[in-house]
């Protein structure tokens, strides 16, 4: 896929149902429109995460005129680039992307405007799982993208700063801060899960975007350093460490064709959901080099006969790391694979994933009345597309 669709401003925008790609004519226009639009929603997010960051500024009354007419702009912004934005016809997962990225920001906006802060603020503290949903597909394009935009970083922790930095594309320098929050003996011993967490969400960078196994390498040996670490955690990286040696010293076939790759991709997923039945995430390595692999082999995949095959497997995968939550892509990738190729039984089952997830979320209250409806509809659609 072409760099331009990665690293353009921070977010993505939402797509209308019926568009379909821009004709070459317009093309350029659209790009550079679209340019101009990302950069102004990324000034808008980003003046916003210094008062996300703290939760008191966040509900003071001084800052509430700023928050909202911020909130606004980035509301607004996810209808306006779409008319400019020239839909990439090899990646048909990302116009779904937009739309759930165009339904979250509107509905924080509503949270906010109702006198719900403290939810809007945990909205807009998962917005940057929408700038790494795209921004880490693929390891072409633009890594370093300027973030003069922010007001300051001063206020954020090295955690949160890693996950900003990661938003915005600025890999190094988010493993850097990783590096500096892992490092802190009293973030393993206070809270290990979010720390073991942390650690995955560093090892997602170096193995899916950077795809480096002796960066890799070099970064377990420093977390099993920690004598902190938790024990299920230090268990799995020796497993990790060996899989990154073993990544190391694979040799490249130029022969291997799209079943054979797609085998290798189905074979590696399969060793890390042994792990998984196991309680072990021992299998992370090479599931998330499936992850790289398969959004690889989508981005040449349009109206070939394996691209449902290929978006449902991508799907599958996505929802095995959305626990690191760095990717938002499971629920996109089943839309895609039930609108790609409708009434099959590759669509059936793609609905069937997404349904459940979506039914555990109602169990869960975490949506509103007004947008519980709405995906409710949205759901009904996609049923009546899925049925053979």
């Amino acid at each position: 896929m072409a760099g331009i669709w990665l690293c353009w401003g921070l977010l993505p925008s939402a797509f209308g149902e019926g568009q379909t790609a821009v004709p070459k004519g317009k093309s350029a226009k659209g790009k550079a429109a679209t340019k101009i639009q990302m950069n102004n929603f990324a000034y808008h997010w980003g003046q916003l995460m210094p008062l996300v960051v703290s939760p008191a500024n966040f509900t003071a009354k001084e800052y509430e005129t700023k928050i909202k007419e911020h909130l606004t702009a980035l509301a607004a912004g996810s209808h306006n680039i779409e008319a400019n934005m020239p839909i990439p016809e090899d990646d048909p997962a990302l116009k779904y992307v937009a739309r759930k990225f165009d339904r979250h920001f509107n509905r924080t906006l509503d949270l906010f405007n109702n006198g719900q802060k403290g939810q809007a603020r945990r909205l807009l503290r998962k917005s940057s799982r929408f700038c790494i949903s795209c921004h880490t597909r693929h390891s072409g394009g633009q890594f370093n993208l300027q973030s003069d935009y922010i007001s300051s970083l001063k206020n954020f922790s090295d955690l949160e700063r890693a996950e900003y930095l990661a938003a915005i594309r600025q890999f190094p320098e988010a493993i850097k801060y990783f590096e500096l929050a892992l490092s802190k003996p009293e973030f393993a011993k206070r809270a290990p899960d979010q720390w073991a967490t942390a650690a995955k969400k560093m090892l997602a960078i170096v193995v899916r975007v950077k795809q480096d196994p002796y960066l890799a390498m070099e970064l377990i040996s420093k977390i099993r350093e920690d004598k902190a670490v938790p024990k299920q955690l230090s268990d799995d990286s020796l497993i990790w460490r060996g899989d990154a040696k073993a990544w190391s010293k694979e040799k490249h076939d130029p022969k291997a064709t799209v079943a054979d790759r797609m085998a290798e991709i189905k074979q590696w997923r399969s060793r890390s959901e042994k792990f998984r039945k196991r309680g072990s995430e021992g299998g992370l390595i090479y599931e998330l080099r499936a992850s790289a692999k398969a959004h690889e082999l989508l981005v040449a995949a349009n109206g070939k006969p394996y691209q449902q095959e290929l978006l449902f497997l991508s799907g599958q995968i996505a929802e095995d790391l959305a626990e690191i939550n760095l990717w938002t892509l499971h629920e996109t990738y089943y839309e895609a694979c039930i609108r790609v190729k409708p009434k099959t039984a590759v669509a059936k089952e793609c609905f069937g994933r997404l349904n459940k997830i979506k039914q555990d979320q109602f169990q869960k209250k975490l949506w509103g009345e007004k947008y519980k409806a709405q995906v409710e509809s949205w759901l009904k659609a996609l049923k009546l597309l899925s049925v053979p």
